[in-house]
């Protein structure tokens, strides 16, 4: 009587020791550490990214009002409809392009 108490006892030992993702035998797996390493560094990564949009300063940020548009629009308008009569690109395209290249007429050479 006493073996089948002993082997009951062994059984119930085994079982309590942790097996799943995390444990092994009632340790931690070195494949579930390095996981929880690489989730921490790139949780750090990513605040270092978020803290680093909120922190630069924004001084390249180019603002244009809707009259400085229509007067680059009006000064370009006749050449970008020209060219498309010429070669079949419409005059949307070509303002949109011109505006994009220029930002809308502050970089023209």
């Amino acid at each position: 009587m006493t073996t089948k108490r002993n082997r009951k006892t062994v059984r119930k030992s085994k079982r309590s020791r942790k097996n799943n993702f995390w444990y092994d035998h009632g340790h931690l797996k070195p494949s579930s550490l390095l996981l929880i390493i690489l989730l921490v560094f790139l949780t750090f990564l990513l605040t270092l990214g978020w803290l680093g949009k909120f922190s630069r300063n924004n001084q390249n940020v180019v603002t244009i009002d809707n009259t400085q548009k229509k007067a680059f629009i009006e000064q370009i308008l006749p050449a970008a409809q020209q060219q498309q009569e010429q070669h079949h690109i419409l005059t949307s395209i070509t303002l949109a392009q011109a505006a994009l290249e220029s930002e809308l007429g502050d970089k023209v050479s």
